[in-house]
């Protein structure tokens, strides 16, 4: 019994997890973590991949670009909430 309320515990976390991602994903597509500077990259790399005939090496190239751009948008993010909490007087 106790491995189903852990089990339980842990798929709520999870949710609450996979929640919190849209919620970040939904902010970033209207416009809150600066989503238009990054918004023509992220349009061209969607449709080189939606391309059948990229060989190996362009599909390993089109996958670290997409790891150094999610990379870029973690950083703005982080450097927003770092702006936002030195902003915040109760902080």
């Amino acid at each position: 019994m106790g491995q189903s309320i852990f089990e339980k515990d842990m798929a709520d976390k999870l949710n609450g997890l996979d929640n919190y991602m849209v919620q970040q994903e939904r902010k970033l597509l209207h416009g809150d973590v600066s989503s238009g500077e990054y918004a023509d990259i992220q349009d061209t790399l969607n449709d080189l991949n939606a391309r059948d005939w990229l060989d190996e090496p362009e599909r390993i190239q089109l996958v670290q670009t997409n790891i150094m751009l999610e990379t870029l948008k973690s950083i703005d993010r982080l450097n927003n909430s770092i702006q936002e909490l030195n902003e915040d007087t109760n902080y």
